[in-house]
């Protein structure tokens, strides 16, 4: 526990000592919903965040911060502020150690499917159901604590990444996460393990790649998950696409998802549920783009059937 403490104690004088830069976005969209029971005019402004980074030299290491906030600008959207990301930790040529809150490494992989930096259409459709939860099943969604490793780049081509998740309760499973990831100029790969992550006895498998030709980008992906304590498994398939094109001589790129998933429970019959979602962003500056979207979740219930568009305005700063 001693070298934790001593990282522990160092980096919290560190945003007093470091160079610190702010970055964020302004992010505000108005969407209509649509279902069976009926429709309704929504304003969100829950994409925003704000943030600070920075590194100092230490030794012969670095030691770097990254924390960001969530901010929203419209009331109904709820708290104002809310941690988003939050890491702490040494750089060297031996490799990154980070204690932090946010995405696992394995759910680092859920970049693949985004365009913007936060997208308005919602992952939790593309890749869990309705069910996921009550049934603990992992979708590779959500925060959590941990502390990680992350290796140094192998070949300029492979990046290795391990992370530790405390239980946080008394009789609960340490969680485990690893992703192996391989780039080059026109393939990605992704294969990635998760063990009581997000939900305690919960094992999840996430294998994902896509290939770049001419700024067109097609990919597709994989995901297992299944649950020690209630025994269900889930199958996500998925595939997405984005192509690059210019209007009215801007920069533009709409992005492409499906998915499917197939949820199977003991003493319950098997569900299914698809999903797809189109989002344009369309470039009006190097930090200004506006951007629409359409999105349908479809399970088997139909009561549960929803469809989403709307248009929003995005402002990096």
């Amino acid at each position: 526990m001693k070298p934790l403490v001593m990282l522990y104690l160092i980096l919290l004088t560190l945003p007093a000592q470091a160079k610190t830069s702010l970055y964020g976005q302004a992010n505000g969209y108005g969407q209509l919903a649509a279902s069976d029971a009926g429709s309704n005019v929504q304003l969100e402004t829950h994409l925003s965040e704000f943030g600070f980074r920075g590194d100092t030299p230490v030794a012969a290491n670095s030691a770097f911060f990254d924390l960001a906030v969530g901010l929203v600008t419209y009331a109904q959207d709820g708290c104002c502020p809310q941690l988003v990301r939050s890491e702490v930790g040494l750089r060297s040529d031996q490799g990154a150690l980070t204690l932090f809150y946010g995405d696992s490494p394995l759910a680092r992989s859920n970049k693949f499917f985004t365009l913007m930096h936060r997208d308005p259409d919602a992952l939790t459709g593309a890749l869990g159901y309705s069910q996921a939860s009550s049934d603990n099943l992992a979708v590779g969604l959500g925060s959590v604590d941990g502390l990680s490793y992350r290796a140094p780049v192998i070949a300029d081509r492979l990046q290795l990444e391990w992370a530790v998740i405390p239980a946080e309760r008394l009789g609960g499973e340490t969680g485990l996460s690893f992703a192996a990831d391989y780039a080059d100029a026109r393939r990605r790969l992704s294969l990635a393990l998760e063990l009581n992550g997000t939900h305690q006895n919960s094992q999840l498998m996430r294998l994902i790649g896509d290939w770049v030709s001419k700024g067109l980008t097609v990919g597709a992906g994989l995901q297992l998950s299944t649950s020690s304590v209630s025994d269900a498994r889930a199958l996500t398939l998925i595939s997405f696409t984005r192509i690059p094109f210019r209007l009215a001589s801007n920069p533009s790129t709409l992005r492409w998802l499906v998915s499917a998933n197939r949820l199977i429970s003991p003493g319950s019959a098997d569900q299914e549920q698809y999903y797809t979602s189109l989002v344009q962003e369309l470039n009006l500056t190097d930090k200004v783009s506006a951007f629409g979207f359409v999105e349908l979740d479809w399970p088997d219930r139909a009561a549960e059937r929803v469809a989403y568009a709307g248009v929003g305005l995005n402002i990096e700063f």
